[in-house]
């Protein structure tokens, strides 16, 4: 009996576990896949009820949110964003994005405006931001970003902002090739923050205030200061031949970091400070111009290695700073180069600096200098090769023909430019242009050239531009690219689904006006049940695979976001 009962009471208690653990499965099921949508039905405001069409399996108990999308939400059923339209948010957003916020999606045809400040902060789970090709986000205010946040702009899409923060809890922003970031005032990095650059960054000024990270390592990547950079504790990474142009003054900081490496190139038009603690690193056949001089104090390095080359065109000042050569690298100092104190020089492997004013230079045999091996410390006026100012293309959609243009600062014994275009990434360049050039020039030059032959495909186009002395010495630009479009796909209208409402049955997905061939197309797949990347060769195929999708999805709404041709597409299915 004594047993019997002790199964007895095992047997209760197991079932009682059980239960237990269904309930606590439950819940937490129950709250992961509850969640509500608000999607954009028209160009409108953000806090106008009209503007917005609501889905979801929220219960009464879960807190749902009516009208329109609060900015944060502290408990109950999440929030997702959706923007098809022109919706423009009016006045301050503090605290965006905390609580049960979930993430914004902006469509390729959408734009998001923030007419105020917008503060990324708070606590709750971290929102995300997804923008599609093409789309646009703007902020008109200040955007301050104080939360691991990740916004990664892609290619074709813009985020315009008129000052951007990005503060000390690790947010990071990834701009993708053909991506534009683009800010109208000053752009501040902080500790532990993280900038990653594949496309283009515009910023008025540039400042590490204490510490942060912005990364450049990409062919197409290039970063433009309209005013001043300074660096102070943070670190500036260049690579994969990117670009940087910096018009107003550079301070490296006290113990900030610039580091050029890869084929990178860096001109900086006013005065260059390396100060105390300060590091400026050129290597991998790097290379820099300073259009002003260079102040060394406090014991600051500039270090050439590996090939790399920089001209400073005016004067050198080195008051207990410290400048290292080696590796065959080679540095021009238009005016001259004095050292004090305890600054010095050091040339090894080979490596060169010439000195144009060398007889009011600090001398060779000084304890200042010291040239090791087969390196050079000495006299020496090398003629600037043509200096390149900017480069640029833009895609005319209505003529479909691309627009390429580039600006020279100054030109020696120049004959002519050859254009070159490749459609297979940064590999397989073809001439497709010849221009003549002025020559011999101390001020700048712009040329121009209308690329109207283009391929029928979509996708990027890059372009770079050889430069030919009279003497046949040859030399390149950086390589620049820009986004184009099938022309097929202009008259093919958008991409619809049906029929709508489905089980799945005879379901298809095909262009509104006309059937137009995909090499490949894929598509993300959104219902109740979860989410699945599906890839296929043509819509056809895709068609078929997401009609499966859906035969095994719970009834409601679908979202499907389809990318064809470089084309995004976002599709709404009702399953019954």
């Amino acid at each position: 009996m004594l047993r019997q009962a002790a199964i007895s009471d095992q047997k209760a208690g197991f079932s009682t576990l059980l239960g237990f653990l269904f309930v606590v499965v439950f819940l937490i099921t129950t709250e992961r896949i509850s969640a509500q949508e608000f999607t954009s039905q028209r160009d409108a405001t953000w806090q106008d009820v009209a503007t917005w069409t609501t889905a979801g399996n929220c219960g009464q108990n879960q807190n749902p949110s009516t009208g329109f999308p609060p900015i944060s939400k502290n408990w109950g059923c999440g929030v997702s964003v959706f923007i098809n339209h022109q919706v423009a948010y009016t006045g301050n957003a503090s605290g965006f994005g905390s609580g049960v916020f979930a993430s914004v999606s902006i469509a390729s045809a959408g734009k998001l405006t923030f007419k105020g400040d917008l503060t990324i902060n708070g606590g709750g789970s971290v929102p995300t931001f997804q923008l599609s090709p093409g789309a646009e986000f703007h902020v008109e205010g200040t955007f301050t970003l104080d939360r691991p946040v990740l916004i990664t702009i892609p290619a074709g899409s813009r985020m315009v902002v008129n000052a951007l923060v990005i503060g000390n809890n690790s947010p990071v922003i990834t701009v993708e090739e053909g991506g534009e970031l683009i800010v109208h005032k000053t752009t501040t990095l902080r500790s532990r923050s993280t900038l990653n650059l594949s496309g283009k960054f515009l910023t008025k000024d540039l400042s590490f205030t204490s510490g942060g990270t912005v990364n450049a390592s990409d062919p197409l990547a290039s970063i433009s200061v309209e005013g001043d950079l300074t660096v102070s504790n943070g670190t500036l990474n260049l690579g994969s031949s990117a670009k940087l142009e910096v018009a107003g003054k550079t301070d490296v900081g006290q113990s900030g970091t610039i580091d050029l490496r890869e084929s990178a190139s860096a001109m900086f038009a006013q005065q260059v400070s390396i100060p105390n603690g300060a590091t400026f690193r050129s290597r991998n056949a790097a290379n820099f111009r300073f259009d002003e001089g260079l102040e060394m104090s406090g014991g600051g390095k500039l270090i050439l290695s590996d090939q790399a080359s920089g001209i400073i065109v005016k004067d050198v000042s080195l008051p207990n700073g410290e400048i290292q050569t080696g590796n065959a690298a080679e540095l021009n100092v238009g005016g001259r180069l004095v050292a004090s104190n305890g600054g010095r020089v050091t040339t090894t492997s080979s490596s060169s600096v010439f000195i144009c004013d060398y007889p009011n230079s600090t001398q060779l045999g000084t304890y200042h200098v010291s040239r090791q091996g087969d390196s050079f410390y000495g006299t020496g006026c090398i003629p600037l090769p043509v200096l390149w100012k900017s480069t640029q293309a833009t895609f005319q959609q209505t003529k479909r023909q691309v627009h390429v243009g580039w600006v020279t600062a100054a030109e020696k014994n120049n004959s002519h430019f050859v254009i070159e275009r490749s459609v297979s990434g940064i590999q397989g360049f073809h001439e497709v242009k010849e221009v003549a050039a002025v020559g011999w020039s101390d001020v700048s030059s712009e040329y121009q050239f209308l690329d109207t032959d283009l391929p029928l495909m979509s996708g990027m186009i890059y372009y770079r531009i050889r430069q030919v002395d009279f003497d046949g010495k040859s030399a390149f630009s950086e390589v620049f690219g820009v986004q184009v479009e099938n022309s097929s796909l202009q008259h093919a209208g958008r991409l619809i689904a049906y029929p709508n409402p489905t089980n799945g049955d005879k379901f298809q997905i095909r262009f509104e006006h006309a059937n137009v061939g995909t090499h490949t197309v894929t598509a993300t797949f959104k219902s109740w049940g979860g989410s699945k990347l599906l890839k296929a060769e043509s819509l056809e195929t895709l068609s078929l695979m997401v009609a499966e999708e859906i035969r095994l999805a719970p009834k409601g709404l679908c979202m499907i976001e389809v990318v064809a041709d470089s084309q995004v597409h976002h599709l709404k299915v009702m399953k019954l």
